[in-house]
């Protein structure tokens, strides 16, 4: 029988592992695969790693492990003291050390190759040796792991350690006090090791549900194209079953992704002379490791009312996508888009086979609309028991500042929203018999109404403005690295109606300062064609956009008494109403807390680039409650992009957004499992 190689395609030798100094190497696919069917079996006889062998009858290493090479990863001395550690980028190719059997032909050099030839193979050898290289970047691993503990000896480690012990104990104790940190640098060090190779299985694992998300990108779509279809209206009774039907589309949605749940009752409501039902929270529950973390997500399935006879370009609750991949349809922005995503993110990991990084808790509601009643009183009752072990909330309910870059939103403006009403005759009239001889509600409310503020934005009411911060220096600073240009603005509104002419002062505007607009009248004939209907009653509805450090119920005092004052003013015999109608106050978090870390990780991963921080001029009432009642970081990461139309016509998410915003939430979620929590 010939002992001649067999020829082929295998051209290369098999690889012989006693070869001088073999290294331990990543393969990231092999690693993904190996997570995917961590519950599958092994043949008996194939060996357990690369490495140790193992006797098919007895199950003993027959490996003398002494010899193997490589790392121990758990070994507290890793390899220290046995090489320097290489620069960043100072790889050479000897350095790697690969296996003569798995060499490469084009390793050798050919004396009659030209100099560019061989250049070209030079850069190559050392562009591989660092791809390959991976006990370097462990080790530099390593050294910046004993910096860090440096670092905290430095900056008081030891009250950091003792943080329990009393003055007493930390006098009297010090000798126990030192082998305690020594035994806590070791364990720290233990630790953070494991947590480095810990990232790299996470990366491969976020890279692998980035990848299912865009393979799958359609089917989301579908989904949401369902979602948009039903007319969650929270603010028109003739919606409220709607409201409710989408909120056990969730529920099936929510049996289907294996997420526990509770529908919470949060009572009813009178609407249009109507006593009605709220529609229900709904709180769900994925995952209740102990060792993960445990994030809150927060998000509506309740959406602002749509006509396509409002000037839709096409039917407003039917999904629709142009040639751009812009996906129209009221609510595909605000907020259902976000919210599936979120769902979407759990439906990947499970299909592609990646364990889910952190414990999720979710709360969706169907009145932001509305004025969130009920959320409040249930956050509150439930801050010790369903809320109780978050560790942070994020809530995906705003816009990117413009359209092309993601931001991270620390801050948002209050809203207190203020219904007027003058009422007088008993019955609607017509102006040709009445005309002249009435005093008119419609303009006692106009002349109200154009006290307010004036046409370049300046609010009227005394002492609405008395409250607010003065601009720093510091802070003026900050605006000049934001990313914003006054075209998307413009673009964003269709027009060049903004009141600024330079970006810094139309985001000062926008953010930090107050705003009153003008909303509409109820009551008042507003269809198409000529009635020369004299109404008996009308409501203007306006609202003020607050700051930090001014109080609604401040507010709401200097609107009653100014509309007070100016409507005796007019001498009318008709009857005025001031009321408000729900209220919030501004909200400010922190943007350098862990959360937002690993939301601006998450972004770079997704996006390639840094988000910006922003604070933005809408108000979501839900943030403030959140960081109080739970005291726990609160984080805006948004979808959608600045030109989206949330409450306007032609509402939509544009498909790249939807589907990179339903990777972004899941990204963010393995960046927050890898963030410390310090």
């Amino acid at each position: 029988m010939s002992t001649d190689k067999p020829k082929g395609i295998l051209k290369k030798p098999s690889i012989n592992f006693q070869t001088k100094t073999p290294k331990l190497k990543w393969d990231e696919d092999n690693l993904q695969l190996t997570e995917a069917q961590k519950n599958s079996t092994m043949k008996v006889t194939e060996p357990k790693t690369p490495y140790i062998h193992y006797n098919q009858d007895t199950d003993e290493i027959m490996t003398d492990l002494e010899k193997i090479p490589g790392i121990a990863l758990n070994s507290s001395n890793y390899n220290q003291g046995s090489s320097n550690i290489s620069p960043v980028g100072s790889v050479s190719p000897s350095s790697a050390h690969f296996p003569d059997s798995i060499k490469d032909d084009w390793d050798s050099e050919n004396s009659e190759e030209d100099e560019e030839t061989k250049l070209k193979r030079k850069k190559f050898a050392e562009l591989r040796a660092k791809h390959y290289n991976m006990k370097e970047a462990l080790r530099l691993g390593h050294k910046l792991v004993e910096e860090d503990v440096d670092d905290d000896e430095e900056n008081g480690n030891e009250a950091a350690l003792n943080d329990g012990d009393d003055d007493e104990d930390k006098i009297g104790n010090n000798n126990d006090y030192d082998n305690s940190s020594s035994s806590n640098n070791e364990i720290k060090r233990n630790r953070n090791r494991n947590m480095f190779c810990v990232t790299l299985l996470g990366k491969c694992k976020s890279n692998h549900f980035r990848h299912y998300v865009d393979q799958n990108q359609d089917h989301y779509v579908a989904r949401l194209r369902e979602a948009v279809a039903i007319p969650s209206v929270s603010a028109d009774a003739d919606h409220r079953e709607d409201v409710f039907r989408m909120g056990n589309w969730l529920i099936e949605l929510f049996k289907q992704l294996n997420i526990s749940y509770e529908a919470a009752d949060v009572g009813t409501q009178m609407l249009d002379g109507k006593t009605l039902k709220l529609p229900p929270i709904l709180l769900g529950t994925y995952g209740n490791d102990p060792n993960k973390k445990t994030i809150l997500v927060y998000g509506h399935y309740d959406v602002q009312p749509a006509l396509i006879e409002d000037g839709w370009s096409s039917e407003p609750w039917k999904l629709t996508e142009d040639s751009i991949g812009r996906l129209v349809g009221r609510g595909s922005s605000d907020d259902k888009g976000p919210i599936i995503g979120w769902l979407n993110a759990i439906e990947a990991h499970q299909k592609a086979g990646i364990e889910f990084p952190v414990n999720l808790k979710i709360c969706f509601e169907g009145m932001e609309e509305s004025g969130s009643e009920g959320l409040d009183d249930l956050i509150l009752r439930e801050a010790n028991r369903y809320f109780k072990d978050v560790d942070a909330v994020c809530i995906s309910d705003n816009y990117w500042l413009g359209v092309t870059k993601p931001c991270l939103t620390y801050g948002l403006r209050g809203i207190s929203y203020f219904k007027v009403t003058v009422s007088g005759p008993g019955r609607d009239l017509h102006s040709g018999v009445f005309g002249g001889t009435v005093y008119e509600p419609m303009t006692d409310l106009i002349i109200l109404f154009s006290k307010l503020v004036t046409p370049d934005g300046k609010i009227l009411i005394p002492g609405i403005n008395d409250d607010v911060a003065e601009l720093t220096n510091e802070e003026k600073e900050t605006y000049k690295s934001i990313d914003f240009k006054l075209h998307e603005l413009q673009s964003a509104i269709e027009s060049q109606t903004n009141l600024f002419d330079n970006e810094i002062q139309t985001l000062q505007a926008r953010w930090r300062y107050p705003s009153l607009s003008i909303h509409g009248i109820e009551g008042a004939f507003s269809a198409p064609g000529a009635k020369t209907v004299l109404p008996c009653k009308v409501s203007g509805k306006f609202s003020i956009r607050s700051v930090p450090n001014m109080d609604p119920d401040k507010i709401t005092s200097c609107v009653e008494k100014f509309l007070k004052e100016e409507f005796a003013k007019l001498g009318s015999k008709n009857k005025l109403n001031v009321e408000c109608l729900h209220g919030a106050k501004s909200w400010v978090s922190s943007p350098n807390h862990w959360n937002f870390v690993a939301a601006a990780e998450a972004v770079e991963k997704v996006f390639n680039c840094k988000p910006d921080m922003t604070r933005e001029g809408g108000s979501i009432p839900v943030t403030l409650t959140f960081q109080d009642a739970l005291n726990k970081n609160v984080l805006l990461l948004p979808m959608g992009r600045g030109d989206d139309g949330a409450h306007s016509t032609n509402e939509k998410l544009d498909r790249f957004n939807y589907i990179q915003g339903t990777k972004l939430l899941g990204t963010y979620l393995h960046e927050v499992a890898a963030a410390k929590s310090t």
